[in-house]
């Protein structure tokens, strides 16, 4: 199993070379440099897709450990912890879609091949905005297609979703529609759920007061 210290003080080295090959942008904030930004995004990333293209099955978990314990245990806000979740997803995405590419010939890379192929596959989602590079970003981890969230065509209807949370959701609805090829009914979802295939998670309001409309989610 991966030494976890080791590993993270590896990633953050190789996160600041590539943040000087990429000339990533940091928190402006003097403070907070390299917290909850695009260097930030990237080294969330690359240590989870390093994880899984090393073919480590914790890498979900170690991920989402650091994010609930914060670097000295103490946690760190929602919005960050939101922030790193998503970013720690997509860099699970880009090692699956590695090891889909590549399968066995991953092995025979050399070390730094492999990081350059992950780093380059980062930059390319970030380009397109699918990381979280800052905490004025509304999109939300835990109600997202990360995390298995499922639309249906009445949510994404434009009288029940405005054109602002449609840009917020436009990705998992992409995600949605490329994996599956559809956008499910309400009815049709209500049945799946039924059927055990999906399940509905009901309305609920977080410690911070924030309401969270009930949604689907893949099981």
């Amino acid at each position: 199993m991966t030494n976890y210290i080791t590993f993270k003080s590896e990633c953050d080295q190789k996160a600041k070379n590539y943040q000087k090959k990429y000339n990533l942008k940091t928190n402006p904030v003097q403070e907070f440099k390299g917290a909850d930004d695009e260097e930030d995004a990237f080294r969330h990333a690359f240590a989870s897709a390093l994880l899984v293209a090393r073919g480590d099955k914790l890498a979900k978990f170690l991920g989402d450990m650091n994010e609930k314990n914060g670097p000295n245990g103490s946690g760190s806000g929602p919005t960050s912890t939101n922030m790193d979740l998503w970013n720690n997803a997509v860099g699970r995405e880009i090692g699956a879609e590695i090891l889909k590419e590549f399968g066995s010939a991953k092995h025979k890379m050399a070390p730094d091949i492999l990081d350059d192929i992950i780093a380059e596959k980062i930059i390319q989602r970030m380009k397109k905005g699918e990381l979280i590079t800052d905490l004025k970003d509304k999109r939300d981890f835990e109600n997202s297609h990360h995390n298995g969230r499922i639309y249906t065509r009445e949510e994404i209807d434009p009288k029940n979703m405005n054109t602002e949370e449609f840009l917020r959701h436009k990705i998992g609805i992409d995600k949605q529609l490329e994996r599956d090829k559809t956008i499910p009914t309400n009815a049709e979802a209500a049945e799946k759920a039924k059927s055990g295939a999906m399940v509905y998670v009901q309305p609920y309001t977080r410690a911070d007061g924030t309401e969270v409309k009930g949604y689907y989610r893949s099981k």
